[in-house]
């Protein structure tokens, strides 16, 4: 009796939705390139941004016509034998974080995709590892917390503040952020440095950095940043104070409070800043809320 033998293949899953046909199927067909043969074990390798080795199959048949009705549509069409194909059994999913490119290289030896390049497996150490993955008998590799995730936000501080934080902490690069925001890296970088910018990008910067603003009376409810400056034209019209008065209060002109009431219009940050405080708001990460 013949010994079966152990491959890995590749699929492009822009070219071929290896998943959908696996979960509605059970098995899919593979256009036949390969000394394959019935009871041979195959492992599919997703590349990028997957990486890493997802399933296990079995070849269920072999020289299997493409000119089936039933088969027309389920054909791996970036290999290169239009007439025949391999019928692939799936055996089990790889939902862990082992079988990744940077373990392969790191435990076999493997230089790039050379697997790939060398599609028959011959090593023992190789397939009694893989198949102590595919059978649950390899603990899984803990995910290392990304720097989003380690970073904690200030208690309390200005704007600026928290922005300048969490750029330092996650290690926010300048133009990655302006290019999110569309404005210059020198705007990104004077505000690194502590200075200030137009407010209205102020509050792109803070949305882009996924920071909101809250109701320290009502915490449920969190505001997007660009929309803070709705909510404050709102309560200065519905607290009914004189315009003098509340500008007095946040040491502005007059003419600032009465050009934000009136036409939305946004005052520079330190005195938005003011108003924010005033009415009882402050910033805070929305997605700790």
């Amino acid at each position: 009796m013949e010994t079966k033998t152990y491959w890995f293949l590749t699929c492009d899953t822009s070219r071929y939705d290896i998943h959908t046909f696996f979960k509605e199927h059970g098995f899919c067909f593979w256009n036949q390139r390969r000394d394959f043969k019935v009871g041979d074990v195959v492992y599919i390798y997703e590349p990028k941004p997957v990486s890493k080795v997802v399933y296990k199959a079995l070849v269920e048949e072999i020289n299997v016509k493409r000119d089936k009705p039933e088969n027309s549509d389920g054909f791996y069409k970036r290999d290169y034998n239009k007439d025949f194909a391999v019928k692939l059994r799936l055996v089990s999913e790889n939902s862990s974080n082992r079988l990744q490119v940077s373990e392969l290289k790191e435990s076999f030896g493997f230089s790039n995709m050379s697997l790939l390049r060398v599609p028959q497996v011959t090593r023992k150490d190789i397939i009694d590892f893989f198949e102590d993955v595919f059978a649950g008998k390899v603990e899984d590799i803990p995910v290392a917390p990304t720097l989003e995730q380690l970073y904690q936000p200030l208690e309390s501080g200005s704007i600026l503040e928290h922005i300048r934080h969490k750029m330092d902490c996650c290690k926010i690069r300048d133009t990655q952020l302006a290019n999110q925001v569309g404005v210059s890296s020198s705007s990104i970088g004077r505000i690194r440095k502590g200075e200030s910018i137009k407010s209205y990008f102020i509050l792109l910067v803070l949305d882009s950095l996924d920071f909101g603003f809250i109701d320290v009376t009502n915490s449920s409810k969190v505001y997007d940043a660009p929309e803070i400056v709705d909510v404050i034209r709102q309560r200065i019209i519905s607290s009914g104070m004189r315009t003098t008065d509340l500008a007095t209060l946040c040491d502005a002109s007059p003419s600032v409070i009465s050009h934000l009431k009136n036409d939305g219009d946004i005052p520079k940050l330190e005195i938005l800043e003011r108003l924010i405080n005033h009415f009882g708001y402050k910033v805070i990460l929305k997605r700790n809320q």
